[in-house]
């Protein structure tokens, strides 16, 4: 007999984004929930009908709506100045939920259901098991998670409008007293973003204007959302985010390993202190002239031991910067 929880996971699946990969989802993380709950336990409140009735309440009604029994999600608010909520979601029967108490002061009950769908979205569709392969869980697919939850987040709030003024309070960190919501406005931004930089790679979470454009590209489609559909609109997500988070990244990840090449090349070319006519013809060949000048008034201009340290500086300063668009932990 399919569980509740099963139906749930399977219907949050049928919302995943594409590029959201389901790799080899294993074992639990070494850290184990009833030590997180611990320090909750210690350090926050935990939310219940008799202290939150409220928040209790809406806790029950998402629950209620992703059709799992609301014992299985632990949540509690915690004194923080910073709008956060974290899943921690380690084994794949319960989770817990952390709220700052800034995120519960800013957000309306009815847009914090948005938060409450999110974040149980990450535990429905496992985003908080450990990959047998760690190199899978990479910057991509953390941001590609947060499409995925993004759009559990939206089914549970309802009102498309909930979760636009959410995510604009969640930017700004502003309520109505301050901000006339006007999301046609806020998406205008785009046309000012500076592709050529792409985000900064150590987020693991897209800007909340990329957000709200692959969001709004799933709502307009959701009232006939079907398997066929589905890939529509994962395919518009993709060209958009290819546009303003992959493709800026991308580019520069493929400079950085280019150079990181370059200067491991070079650096093994001159073991004998010399660069020969045929290792000239390679550098030329393989990297192009603009680098192969570059390299030979490097060697015009320094001695042997300042060209040594010269590159092994550049080879440190790639290949850190490389790292940063590596593992980062699943949390």
């Amino acid at each position: 007999m399919v569980s509740k929880l099963d139906k749930a996971r399977k219907y949050a699946e049928s919302y995943r984004f594409n590029l959201d990969l389901v790799s080899n989802l294993s074992t639990p993380i070494s850290y184990k929930l009833d030590i997180v709950e611990n320090e909750l336990i210690r350090n926050s409140l935990e939310i219940n009908q008799k202290v939150f009735p409220e928040l209790n309440q809406c806790l029950t009604e998402v629950c209620s709506n992703l059709g799992i029994n609301r014992d299985i999600v632990t949540a509690f608010v915690s004194s923080s100045s910073e709008i956060q909520a974290y899943c921690y979601s380690t084994n794949k029967d319960e989770c817990i939920i952390n709220f700052s108490s800034e995120i519960i002061k800013l957000l309306s009950f009815e847009e914090l259901k948005f938060v409450i769908g999110h974040e149980i979205g990450h535990f429905l569709l496992g985003h908080g098991l450990v990959h047998r392969n760690e190199n899978e869980i990479n910057v991509f697919n953390k941001k590609y998670q947060e499409i995925s939850a993004d759009r559990i987040g939206v089914v549970c709030a309802g009102d498309i409008n909930h979760v636009y003024k959410t995510l604009i309070k969640l930017a700004t960190g502003l309520g109505e007293d301050y901000i006339h919501f006007d999301i046609s406005e806020y998406l205008s931004q785009l046309e000012n973003i500076n592709l050529s930089l792409g985000e900064n790679p150590r987020n693991t979470h897209p800007s909340i204007l990329v957000r709200i454009k692959a969001i709004d590209l799933f709502y307009r489609e959701l009232s006939k959302f079907n398997e066929k559909n589905k890939n529509e609109i994962d395919l518009k997500v993709s060209s958009f985010l290819n546009k303003y988070l992959d493709g800026p990244i991308n580019a520069r990840k493929n400079q950085l390993k280019e150079n990181y090449e370059i200067w491991t090349t070079v650096k093994e070319m001159l073991k004998d202190k010399k660069l020969d006519q045929e290792e000239q013809k390679i550098i030329k060949k393989k990297f192009g002239n603009e680098v192969y000048e570059k390299i030979l008034t490097l060697l015009k201009d320094y001695n042997a031991v300042e060209v040594a340290e010269f590159i092994s500086k550049k080879i440190d300063e790639t290949k850190k910067e490389i790292e940063t668009y590596q593992i980062i932990p699943s949390k």
